[in-house]
């Protein structure tokens, strides 16, 4: 009986680190028919990640290619995957991001209100600016995301050039994070529309 689970250990350890050892060639290599079915058998999806993968690689120019060779198919996997699940894991992080917005474009938002406020009042008059008729104009039926560009628009005009919205700013701290971890494979995703 020690034998037989001695061999069945074995046979997974050899399966798993034949799979790992494939992913770990570059993506600018082929995988062979035998080395993709072993994989597929092992990762679902993955197969249609390696046709994605094989026809943006295959379009590249050898300049590319060479830009990229230190990509893995594991890594460039590994990226998707953080990326997939990077809202879920790192709350705390978008917690901590939306305080450092607050911090910096709080009160530019308090201003854009007066503003808001002020052009309410004197809606008749001609010269109202052309971002504070859109955010008035479509205050009661756009989502909360529209209005936010709206108000952004205003900022930008009157407040602070450099004005982001709060979303933007996360997600700008977001691929930070990301281009930290997975340079490469963050450049191979961003380049290519992946």
């Amino acid at each position: 009986m020690r034998k037989i689970t001695t061999i069945i250990v074995t046979m997974v350890i050899l399966i798993m680190t034949s799979c790992s050892g494939i992913l770990s060639k570059s993506i600018t290599e082929p995988l062979t028919t035998k080395e993709l079915s072993s994989v597929i058998k092992e990762k679902q999806g993955f197969g249609e990640f390696y046709e994605r993968v094989t026809k943006i690689v295959n379009r590249f120019s050898d300049v590319e290619k060479a830009k990229y060779s230190d990509v893995s198919y594991e890594s460039l996997l590994d990226c998707v995957e953080y990326i997939g699940k990077f809202s879920k894991q790192q709350s705390e992080k978008i917690s901590e991001w939306k305080t450092q917005w607050e911090q910096m474009f709080q009160k530019d938002a308090l201003i854009a209100d007066t503003i808001i406020r002020y052009w309410k009042v004197n809606w008749k008059s001609k010269d109202i600016p052309k971002s504070v008729q859109m955010y008035t104009a479509n205050e009661g039926r756009a989502s909360s995301e529209m209005k936010e560009n709206y108000k952004a628009a205003i900022i930008k005009e009157f407040v602070n050039k450099k004005y982001v919205t709060c979303s933007d700013y996360c997600i700008s701290k977001m691929e930070q994070d990301i281009k930290a971890k997975y340079p490469l494979e963050f450049d191979f995703l961003n380049k290519t529309k992946f």
